[in-house]
């Protein structure tokens, strides 16, 4: 069962929306992501973003 299916609020992932978008058919062109006013790199973003902007289609 994905993230998205189950009744429990869940705060979303990086991973967690890349598969959203996958499972929908989605094509992530770029993304980017920041912890507080900084950009920081895609290694670790799971972890670490505080939130990401993604350039998508399809």
């Amino acid at each position: 069962v994905s993230w998205y299916e189950t009744q429990n609020i869940h705060h979303v992932t990086v991973a967690d929306f890349l598969e959203l978008a996958r499972d929908l058919g989605v094509t992530v062109e770029e993304s980017w992501y920041f912890a507080g006013d900084r950009e920081i790199g895609a290694a670790g973003a799971n972890w670490r973003a505080e939130y990401a902007v993604f350039r998508v289609s399809g």
